[in-house]
């Protein structure tokens, strides 16, 4: 019996370029795969409105009863209820946690997503938040785009420790695995043009981005974790931006796909890895 392939979806350059800049309108994750809300996993929070230079943050601040915490960053399209199940392990695991919807995500204002030129930003205004509780041994943990933001952000030398979580070594080749991935047919010139599209809406320089070339730059203890069955960006490519790394650096290998632990369910060794990297170095 033949294979039946994926129908393929083609868009016109204004669609591609709209999607990559205005992730609101994705809908590849489903809603039911997450958590509503902390209440949900028995987690007392704080609903948190952070100004971001004039951009309103939605967050939840789930405290404990110390000094410690780290920073939670979802991915391209998705909102902070994706990153519930990170927070009860890293809160059970004895940490103040805040997670936030980046801008034009979630219930956060924002009309454009720059895939960490402007949000780097944000996380700068949410360390202002933590540093204002008296919280000031900050760690941050990323999934996907929110890695390769947190590998941005950590020039906040605020930071000390970081977790990388589904990298992608440049903002070109993931554009090229997501839109292969959906099934988009688009012409081959289009990918530049999307950038350079979404460059001139959104002010952001988009090949000031990559990973890859920003990693090195990075002198914190780091850790990468990849699914090693991950599709959308295979874990050699991780491996790769690891090599990059500088700074006291570990990569951690799970099975699973891309958003490995997002997408997968619970895995007690990642979640013990995390927890014993962010409690040596924060």
């Amino acid at each position: 019996m033949p294979v039946a392939l994926a129908p393929v979806h083609k868009i016109s350059l204004d669609a591609a370029v709209d999607l990559f800049i205005s992730p609101n309108k994705l809908s590849s994750l489903k809603v039911s795969h997450f958590y509503k809300d902390p209440h949900e996993l028995s987690l007392v929070y704080e609903d948190v409105k952070i100004d971001s230079f004039g951009t309103e943050l939605s967050s939840w601040y789930i405290p404990n009863d110390n000094d410690k915490a780290v920073i939670l960053c979802h991915e391209h399209g998705g909102d902070k209820s994706h990153m519930l199940k990170y927070a009860k392990f890293l809160h059970d695991g004895g940490f103040n946690v805040i997670m936030f919807d980046f801008r034009a995500h979630g219930s956060s204002s924002g009309k454009h997503f720059t895939h960490g030129f402007w949000e780097s930003s944000d996380i700068s205004s949410v360390i202002d938040n933590l540093n204002y509780r008296g919280i000031n041994n900050i760690g941050i943990l990323g999934v996907s785009s929110g890695a390769a933001i947190s590998v941005l952000a950590s020039s906040d030398k605020r930071i000390k420790a970081v977790v990388a979580d589904s990298i992608y070594p440049s903002i070109e080749f993931m554009l090229r695995r997501w839109i292969g991935i959906e099934n988009f047919e688009v012409e081959d010139s289009y990918i530049d043009e999307i950038i350079y599209r979404a460059a001139n809406i959104t002010g952001a320089d988009f090949l000031s981005l990559d990973p890859i070339e920003n990693v090195s730059d990075v002198n914190i203890p780091i850790m990468f974790s990849h699914g090693s069955r991950d599709r959308l960006v295979p874990i050699e490519e991780a491996f790769k931006v690891y090599e990059k790394a500088n700074g006291p650096k570990e990569f951690l290998k799970v099975r699973g796909l891309h958003n490995h632990y997002l997408l997968n369910g619970d895995n007690l060794e990642y979640e013990n890895s995390i927890v014993r990297f962010f409690s040596d170095y924060l």
